[in-house]
């Protein structure tokens, strides 16, 4: 597979966490259940960007899942730009990928 252009990296996670810190004041926390659409890609993506006041390290787990799905829709599946653009070794992306279900 070549590789054509690869995008941009950006920040889409700082940008979040800030997003999540600055609602923090004004949410109130509701414990619930999670429902199975909230593990849909779109449902996910769009928790990403509208983000629900949840622990930190679930938020941070779907919003890897999310990011990392992108990147490699971007780089039409290709590790290697994949790894490159996330600042991470192929292993590593191999491990993110096999712990949040990516299939790629």
């Amino acid at each position: 597979m070549t590789e054509s252009t690869t995008p941009e990296p950006v920040d889409p996670l700082r940008r979040m966490l800030k997003l999540a810190l600055d609602d923090a004041e004004e949410t109130e926390l509701v414990e619930r259940d999670p429902d199975p659409s909230d593990f849909s890609d779109a449902a996910l993506l769009d928790a990403a960007l509208n983000p629900e006041l949840e622990p930190l390290d679930r938020f941070l787990g779907r919003a890897t899942r999310v990011y990392v799905a992108e990147v490699l829709r971007r780089t039409g599946g290709g590790r290697t730009a994949t790894a490159r653009i996330l600042g991470i070794d192929r292993t590593t992306l191999y491990r993110l990928m096999k712990r949040h279900g990516i299939h790629g």
